[in-house]
């Protein structure tokens, strides 16, 4: 009787412990993007102390169960389960390959020790000592194929992005704009929302490269993308270099008022703020034209306006946006 009451109260405070455990890794985890950039610190402790805590409550277990005869029936039993958990913990932890063998440790060795002074299980000494070095060599293996695939998704991306971005100005390029304008227009169709073409032309380009030379052609072309970039800020804005010193910009769900209002301010950014060259103060103006796809348009239609509307717009003197 008495040793059940000791075996109850036993199962009681490891499953309360491991409970607890388990719940604050699963708040953690819930509450990563938020404790991740306020609390950098506290979350990177906390995920690496609460596997470290229930791997020495499993290890602890293991110990009682091996040394103290009336657990000792379930000592198989939570071996296989520290086992499972470390099979998980190879692969899941495997960034990680040191703290992963720490953990490891933790959760293998007091057991193997306290079986090497136990006669009735000094079987488990060299299942465990096998166990230990067949996960430590997983973990190096698991830790080595994260790495290839991370380098590998790395290059990948690299390697998109370059195909993707012009060169010159790291903006998109017009191969990339033609992918996410279809895009865009099909997004239009089916919900029915408002689609902006700007077709974009630095003033008096040929001037620069001729004044000072290709190079600061080269820099009013960066410089311009630049600011392009950031005006086009919203996740829906694309903004691409088109061809030249042409760039094209698409802007979706905001009505032709709105529009043209972003654009002035724009112009009006891009002429107060020269760039420099040489110890030369270039200002570059901006001619913009703008066509609002139409419910008959198509993507040929659209462009020919906008096209256009910035033939007009250089015709009238420059430094201006025509809506056509």
């Amino acid at each position: 009787q008495r040793q059940m009451c000791i075996r109850d109260r036993f199962n009681t405070v490891f499953s309360a412990l491991f409970a607890f455990t388990s719940l604050i890794r699963i708040v953690h985890a819930y509450a990563t993007d938020h404790m991740y950039n306020k609390h950098y610190g506290l979350w990177r402790v906390v995920l690496f102390a609460m596997p470290l805590v229930q791997g020495t409550i499993l290890s602890i277990l293991l110990v009682i169960m091996v040394s103290h005869e009336p657990f000792q029936k379930m000592a198989i039993v939570v071996l296989l389960l520290v086992t499972g958990i470390i099979s998980g913990s190879a692969i899941s932890l495997s960034p990680k390959p040191l703290f992963t063998q720490i953990y490891i440790s933790v959760l293998i060795l007091p057991g193997l020790v306290t079986s090497l002074f136990t006669p009735e299980f000094h079987f488990l000494v060299p299942l465990s000592a096998i166990l230990w070095l067949y996960f430590a060599f997983s973990t190096h293996r698991f830790y080595n194929d994260y790495k290839t695939a991370f380098a590998t998704e790395l290059h990948l991306k690299d390697n998109q992005k370059k195909l993707q971005t012009d060169p010159l100005t790291q903006i998109y390029n017009r191969q990339y704009f033609d992918i996410v304008l279809d895009l865009q227009w099909n997004l239009m169709a089916r919900s029915h929302s408002q689609l902006s073409i700007l077709f974009l032309d630095l003033d008096h380009f040929k001037s620069i490269n001729d004044n000072y030379g290709h190079l600061a052609g080269d820099r009013a072309l960066c410089h311009a993308a630049d600011l392009f970039h950031k005006h086009a800020r919203r996740q829906t804005d694309v903004c691409a270099r088109y061809g030249g010193e042409e760039f094209v910009i698409v802007f979706s769900g905001i009505d032709k008022i709105t529009v043209m209002n972003r654009l002035n301010i724009l112009r009006k950014k891009v002429a107060s703020l020269p760039f420099t060259f040489k110890n030369n103060r270039v200002s570059i103006t901006l001619s913009i034209g703008v066509s609002l796809v139409q419910k008959d348009d198509n993507v040929h239609s659209a462009f020919e306006r906008a096209d256009t509307a910035l033939y007009q717009a250089k015709k009238d003197g420059k430094n201006r946006v025509i809506y056509g």
